[in-house]
């Protein structure tokens, strides 16, 4: 009979999976948890108490960041307006993806894919088309198990691989490759993550509205925050995100991964090659109608990062901004983790609505079910101020040390 318990305990652990891929006896398994959040189970049955696992572990070890050099960031979006228009801001990560893929030879890309058995997996695209299948944002933690080592093998057969995760990910791809000998040459992408929300947010909405979620995000209204609209498989699509169940949830910061609350990770220097995520924050220096079509904030941060840039030199339009302290206060999760933002309280479940603008920002009581509810004007000001003196502080320390 199988006796499991867990390695970490359900606050610390990241979900990454990388204990799964260094357990030489097959004994670690990721399973979703009662609450919709990926956990490894250790069967203790066949488990040899080696300790990989823990030695593997980006919560148990330092893993550091060794991103050094200058800081670059970019307003950026694809030239291919399919691209673009498949993607959910301005398609750069798609870009230099396809244009990667493009340049022919052993090459291969690792991102996030389809859906088996409702979780989400990162898979091995080889080809364009395969790729382009599966483009588009996915708002919860992929199951990385069996990645890393696919990752080890690909690179041993002497491939560029390209892999993009979340910062937590690709730490964890990072710490797994240390000791390894290999031909090949990885580069990395990290998404400006916001926090990994429950799968039962996905069961939540499902049940609410009748389908399963078809896209996370279409750009059929434009782009921009209020644009966001999810795409159900019966045809529903949401009128606005902020009316929608499954964003409205998880925007709020309520249903997030424990450890995403302490995230080391989401900060400065990055983790990876390149960081990308949407570009929010003032925008008055393009055309109205390149904003409408999506626009990516892209994070130059190591020497490798400048060979992707050079291979989508010809398919993206970049212009690279100065204003350092626009972009940290309006894209915060480039340089902190969620909680340092959250101005909720727990006795009266305040849900926080896009704390990162500040002009949206609403409030709301949850009795069971979602029902709206505003604050008074003056306590709601109150919040909203507070949350943009302590994001400020927090960007003027970032800005001394850049």
């Amino acid at each position: 009979m199988k006796k499991n318990r867990s390695i970490l305990g359900k606050k610390k652990c990241y979900g990454c999976a990388a204990c799964v891929d260094v357990c030489p006896s097959n004994a670690i398994e990721l399973k979703l948890d009662e609450n919709g959040f990926l956990q490894p189970q250790i069967d203790l049955s066949v488990c040899l108490n080696c300790g990989l696992c823990s030695r593997f572990c980006i919560e148990q070890k330092d893993v550091g960041l060794s991103n050094e050099g200058v800081l670059r960031m970019y307003a950026a979006w694809s030239l291919e307006p399919e691209v673009r228009e498949g993607s959910a801001s301005g398609g750069a990560f798609s870009q230099i993806a396809i244009s990667f893929l493009r340049k022919g030879g052993r090459r291969v890309v690792f991102a996030v894919g389809h859906f088996e058995r409702d979780v989400l997996h990162h898979e091995m695209f080889f080809n364009e088309c395969d790729f382009v299948r599966w483009q588009n944002s996915k708002y919860v933690q992929s199951d990385m198990s069996g990645t890393y080592k696919k990752v080890y093998n690909k690179l041993k057969e002497g491939y560029l691989v390209l892999f993009s995760g979340t910062p937590c990910q690709v730490s964890a791809l990072n710490l797994y490759l240390i000791g390894k000998s290999y031909d090949g040459t990885l580069f990395t992408i990290d998404i400006v993550c916001h926090g990994v929300p429950s799968y039962k947010l996905i069961e939540m909405s499902s049940r609410l509205t009748g389908s399963s979620i078809s896209k996370f995000r279409t750009k059929d209204a434009g782009w921009g925050l209020e644009a966001k609209r999810v795409v159900y498989k019966n045809g529903v699509v949401s009128k606005k995100h902020s009316d929608d169940v499954f964003y409205l949830m998880f925007e709020s910061d309520r249903f997030l991964r424990k450890s995403c609350y302490t995230c080391p990770f989401s900060r400065l220097p990055r983790v990876g090659d390149l960081s990308i995520g949407d570009y929010w924050g003032d925008l008055s220096f393009l055309k109205k109608e390149d904003v409408e079509k999506g626009v990516s904030l892209v994070l130059r941060n190591t020497e490798k990062g400048d060979r992707l840039l050079a291979i989508v030199e010809h398919s993206i339009n970049k212009i690279e901004t100065r204003n350092i302290e626009d972009v940290l206060l309006n894209n915060p999760n480039v340089f902190t983790n969620s909680s340092e933002l959250a101005e909720i309280s727990d006795s009266d479940k305040l849900w926080l609505v896009k704390y990162f603008d500040f002009r949206y920002v609403r409030e709301f009581l949850v009795f069971g079910k979602i029902g709206g509810y505003f604050l008074n004007s003056k306590k709601r000001n109150r919040l909203i101020q507070q949350k943009r003196t302590r994001v400020k502080d927090m960007v003027s320390n970032m800005k001394s040390v850049l």
